[in-house]
């Protein structure tokens, strides 16, 4: 007796990005990289893995044409995707080996890949299309909160109402009093404020 399952163990779940409300891929239902995605995880529901893998390979091929162009041929394309940095160098041989080489195999030498293979090569899609849509759609609408803007903070007053030059007395760190100014290399210098018959206050500039 003969038993099915469904779905089949090799069924996957789509990635939540692909209808993901903040997704580069949310109702854009005319996106060959959404259609392509949507067919690849259909014919896994099915256990139609050599066909699953045709349709990495078709959508690794528009990927990277729309990212450098058509060069003629899928070797030259791979070589400028690699040349474009889209490809990390200690991942190339996989891409080439592995994630081109796989669906010309199943289109010509009847290739039917394990469901240990297909997971490898959709994580290394999927992988690569966050990379190049997903994360810099995301990025964008990032609210990264602004520096605050730069202030003065007092730290303490001189005891000596009228400091000689190179005395600081007060304060710590040293430094030389020169005019209305306390300097002081680090963390910054200080300013002082106030009439000499005030006695000085020194501010640290932030």
């Amino acid at each position: 007796m003969n038993v099915v399952y469904y779905p089949p163990a090799i069924s996957r779940k789509e990635p939540e990005w692909l209808d993901s409300a903040d997704g580069p891929f949310f109702l854009e239902f005319d996106s060959t990289i959404r259609k392509l995605l949507k067919e690849i995880y259909t014919a896994l529901h099915n256990d139609s893995r050599a066909l699953a893998v045709m349709g990495i390979c078709a959508l690794i091929e528009h990927i990277m044409i729309e990212q450098v162009g058509d060069q003629g041929g899928v070797g030259s394309n791979v070589d400028r995707f690699i040349a474009g940095g889209y490809i990390a160098p200690k991942s190339e041989a996989l891409f080439r080996e592995h994630l081109i080489e796989s669906g010309h195999a199943a289109m010509h030498r009847a290739y039917f890949p394990k469901p240990s293979d297909i997971s490898a090569l959709l994580d290394i899609t999927e992988s690569l299309i966050e990379t190049i849509y997903v994360h810099p759609h995301r990025a964008k609408g990032q609210e990264i909160p602004p520096r605050k803007p730069k202030g003065n903070l007092v730290i303490g007053a001189a005891r000596d109402r009228h400091p000689p030059p190179g005395d600081a007395t007060g304060l710590a760190g040293g430094g030389r009093f020169d005019g209305d100014y306390f300097n002081n290399s680090s963390p910054g210098f200080y300013k002082r404020s106030g009439s000499p018959d005030e006695g000085a206050v020194f501010v640290l500039r932030l």
